[in-house]
């Protein structure tokens, strides 16, 4: 397939290097050219990690998103989601007809947000809209050109918005990752995005530490403790009461986690959240950021648990843990993310009974 990534960042390096050892055409476009910057100069990215060592060549960089998306099969966009509505309105008159538009991933709401964004852009091109729940790698830059995937996860989930048009995207999705299955809809994969699970807890918890050690620790295996579990697992059994009263099969982060290949069996087995997170073999040397202004909690908050909140109010399940967290970031960082996150105007959902979203994700229209 002809790709165009969207993204400087881990996840852009990642997919470039892996998509393109696999043979397929890749692009790659940002705004900020000095982030690819390196495959200019080296000609291509080192790809380190569990594909093994290799140098991967003819990744071609556009300094010009016109030309970057022109007769592509594909556009993945691969951005923190606070850029997701960003590269909305600039590809709004840009995309052709029948392409693909793939957030990978699209958090919580990243679909929904993005339909709004091109409809009040005027998108006149039929496209297909897709997103997965998280993103396919835990990948790091390692250095200058140079990307190193941990994991690139399994038995993740993919949905189209609406859902009705999942399986015009389903092949050429699969051909790329194998191990994706089709989910209901874009809520069930909005509600699975288990990032806003286990990284606004951590990140909370450890404020102290990461403000005294710029975040030299790691993140994972040094900042979870019993005590960051346990809200973990409260945060999550409210993710899962709004899934119930979705009407959708509330799988535990436990288990998406485990399915994902992010961690062992024994602290799968063990049922504690604490160790499953501690365990984890792909994130175990992934250093903590050195910001609370990091997107582990901009990002997880905003584009996670502000848009997971609003769900539980408009299906009528109490969220006090999820509004905990989201009133300590906003005093943490000095902002309002109920008003700076992804609520329900965002994401086109306004006004909206439960059973008209129903029919919004599923075909696309309300009666």
């Amino acid at each position: 397939m002809k790709i165009c990534i969207l993204g400087g960042g881990n996840g852009a390096f990642a997919a470039a290097a892996h998509l393109g050892r696999e043979g397929h055409q890749i692009r790659i476009f940002s705004p900020f050219i000095e982030e690819l910057d390196s495959i200019i100069k080296k000609g291509g990215i080192i790809l380190k990690g569990c594909m093994g060592e290799d140098f991967i060549k003819g990744i071609k960089v556009f300094e010009q998103l016109d030309l970057a998306v022109k007769d592509v099969d594909m556009v993945m966009v691969i951005v923190p989601a606070s850029f997701h509505a960003y590269y909305a309105r600039l590809l709004a008159s840009l995309l052709e007809e029948g392409q693909i538009l793939f957030l990978n991933p699209g958090h919580t709401g990243g679909a929904l947000e993005v339909a709004q964004v091109l409809k009040s852009q005027g998108l006149k091109a039929k496209i297909t809209l897709v997103e997965t729940n998280t993103l396919t790698y835990i990948t790091r830059k390692t250095g200058d050109g140079e990307v190193t995937i941990f994991s690139i996860e399994n038995y993740l989930i993919f949905s189209s918005l609406p859902a009705c048009e999942t399986s015009v995207a389903s092949q050429k999705i699969k051909e790329l990752y194998p191990g994706l299955n089709p989910a209901d809809s874009v809520l069930e994969t909005s509600m699975s995005n288990f990032n806003a699970i286990m990284h606004p807890p951590p990140m909370i918890l450890n404020a102290a530490c990461i403000e005294r050690t710029r975040g030299d620790f790691y993140f994972y295996s040094q900042g979870t403790t019993p005590a960051v579990g346990a809200v973990m697992e409260a945060l999550d059994k409210e993710r899962m009461a709004i899934l119930k009263a979705m009407n959708l099969n509330p799988v535990s982060f436990i288990d998406l986690f485990y399915k994902a290949g992010a961690t062992t069996e024994d602290a799968y087995k063990s049922g504690s959240y604490y160790r499953i997170v501690k365990e984890s073999p792909p994130d175990a040397m992934i250093k903590a950021p050195n910001s609370l202004k990091h997107r582990f909690l901009e990002e997880d908050i905003c584009c996670g648990l502000v848009p997971m909140a609003a769900f539980g109010n408009l299906y009528n399940i109490d969220t006090p843990i999820m509004d905990s967290l989201i009133t300590l970031a906003s005093i943490i960082n000095g902002k309002n993310y109920i008003e700076e996150g992804l609520n329900l105007k965002k994401l086109g959902l306004a006004d909206m009974s439960p059973n008209q979203v129903y029919q919004y994700v599923k075909r696309g229209q309300v009666n």
